[in-house]
């Protein structure tokens, strides 16, 4: 009696896996090559950290529920990446990578909810992937952990899991909710993402209001939130107070608006290709039409006005308070780049349910191999200044690189910004001794210029940044310190020459803070034949214990 039942038992287990759709393998084979390149690229590259990036690993050096300008996450996810591969530039970047490719899966996850039946969902969540890597941002944002990788990542993981809440999933309320937790503990931005979804909800889906489940979401999220709220009170709300003048500061004047916005459209084009983002402004349109009016089924067109609705309002909110900051100061490129992430879903689904011309099509392949050359271009500048070291005439300019007869300041091309910490840290490790008891004590105004020194000098010491003055605050103003370093010399780093670094030494004498100056040392940082930027370095005698303060209050 038991065979039979033995019997299907053993057809059951050997039914067949349903066989995975051709996109699903293309999508499969991109992300383990983009994963396993990226992670090859970190660790080989000869790119050092930025600023920010080694600000952020000094961070993770002092834990706490928040920082002067972030909430805590990245020094969380640093702390935890250096613990378990130890301090080194791959380390820290391999965190970007994974970041990057977890937010790919999302996109393709969302695209592929939202898109049609026509043309195939896995073609459409496929093409919104691609198109995703053919963005300029990408090449960079993939491979440097600034804050924008991990919250790209939650700001996709929280709209992937809204949609799978507003469609009845069970228990993707509570998904969103630590998606959006998460995600504020990145960046104070996912704030925007929240209103986008109440929005969504007040336009297409009052009925959900009367549900425990948004109010769930937002439970979890002010949950998450009341650690940074006490560190907040405790300091005097100073993230808060920096947060809010992002749209103050700046001189005002129509010439100065103008400006700003030109330059922040210029910006969007460069992060994403100026054909691509033309791209995203029709999948706008499209979503915008199909808010009001879809064709179909009345199903079919309630849910086509929804998802429309939702991904404009993913995208647009983000892009149209950014374009407002643009009117009151200068900004940079990637502060909206979150909202492309929702436009890529929207370009998927809108290509796929969209006739579109051949024309279309070679534009379509021209912005993405176009995207891809920039991208490319980006991480392999090395090029450019061994060209310029056999292009070069006999007198030429220490601190040009040339193209025949074509030149440019090495200061304006934007992967310079990545290399001198480790020069840097090479020069002071002459002087600071890891057990020399009366070492001097390293420091510097600009808070790059002492992250770089922390993480590459020998021994990462603990490093300091006075205020002259006449900058704003920083995370080093709150870690204070400065009352046992009293009666110890410094090294004082200033960026550029001694002629450009002298009224920057002369200053710090003439406030007191020290008895004297001398010992000036230059630092070179050259690529090639090319010489890309110079530090100094200055000794200083005995601090005084002179209160450091800001003459206005800078946030």
């Amino acid at each position: 009696m038991n065979i039979p039942l033995f019997g299907q038992a053993n057809e059951t287990a050997r039914s067949p896996v349903p066989a995975l759709s051709r996109e699903r393998k293309a999508f499969l084979i991109i992300i383990g090559i983009w994963t396993f390149g990226n992670l090859a690229f970190v660790y080989m590259s000869h790119f050092g950290l930025a600023g920010d990036e080694a600000q952020y690993w000094d961070w993770s050096r002092h834990l706490d529920w928040g920082y002067y300008s972030k909430p805590p996450m990245i020094a969380w996810i640093i702390a935890l990446l250096t613990r378990i591969g130890g301090t080194s530039e791959g380390t820290l970047r391999s965190g970007a990578v994974l970041f990057a490719s977890g937010s790919l899966v999302f996109i393709y996850a969302l695209a592929r909810r939202v898109a049609g039946p026509r043309g195939g969902r896995d073609s459409a969540a496929l093409l919104a992937v691609c198109v995703t890597l053919a963005m300029t941002s990408s090449w960079a944002g993939s491979v440097m952990l600034t804050i924008d990788a991990p919250l790209a990542f939650f700001w996709a993981f929280a709209m992937y899991a809204f949609h799978r809440a507003i469609s009845g999933d069970r228990g993707w309320w509570v998904v969103t909710g630590i998606a959006l937790g998460l995600g504020m503990l990145t960046k104070y931005t996912m704030l925007i993402l929240v209103i986008s979804f109440l929005a969504y909800l007040i336009l297409f889906e009052r009925t959900w209001l009367r549900r425990p489940g948004p109010y769930a979401m937002l439970g979890i999220l002010l949950i998450a939130m009341i650690p940074v709220v006490y560190w907040n009170v405790a300091h005097d709300w100073v993230s808060v107070r920096h947060t809010a003048s992002i749209g103050t500061r700046g001189e005002k004047s129509i010439g100065k608006t103008i400006g700003h916005v030109f330059e922040f459209v210029g910006g969007q084009l460069g992060i994403v290709s100026p054909i691509l983002f033309g791209m995203f402004a029709w999948s706008m349109v499209v979503m915008a039409r199909w808010m009001r009016q879809a064709g179909g089924a009345a199903a079919l067109r309630l849910r086509q006005r929804r998802d429309a609705g939702y991904l404009f309002l993913c995208s647009m909110v983000l892009f149209g308070f950014y374009t407002v900051v643009a009117f009151t100061r200068r900004t940079e490129p990637n502060w909206p780049v979150c909202a492309y992430l929702a436009a890529t879903a929207a370009f998927a689904w809108a290509w796929n349910e969209k006739p579109h011309t051949p024309r279309m099509r070679k534009l379509l392949f021209a912005g993405a191999i176009l995207g891809c050359a920039v991208g490319v271009f980006s991480r392999s500048t090395e090029w450019v200044y061994r060209a310029s070291a056999y292009l070069a005439p006999a007198n030429a300019a220490p601190n040009t690189v040339y193209f025949g007869p074509l030149h440019f300041r090495p200061a304006k091309e934007p992967t310079n910004r990545l290399f001198g910490g480790c020069e840097l840290g090479r020069a002071l490790s002459k002087y600071v001794k890891k057990d020399a008891p009366n070492a001097p004590f390293i420091c510097s105004d600009n808070y790059q210029f002492v992250a770089w020194a922390a993480f590459y000098t020998e021994g990462c010491p603990r490093v300091y940044c006075p205020n002259l003055g006449d900058r704003r605050y920083n995370q080093y103003d709150l870690w204070n310190g400065w009352e046992a370093l009293v009666g110890r010399d410094a090294l004082f780093i200033i960026g550029g020459t001694l002629e450009e670094a002298q009224p920057r030494i002369d200053k710090i004498i003439q406030l007191g803070a020290f008895e004297r100056a001398d010992g000036v040392e230059a630092v070179q940082v050259w690529r090639q034949q090319t010489l890309i930027k110079t530090f100094t370095i200055a000794r200083l005698h005995r601090y005084t214990g002179y209160k450091w303060r800001s003459v206005t209050e800078q946030y």
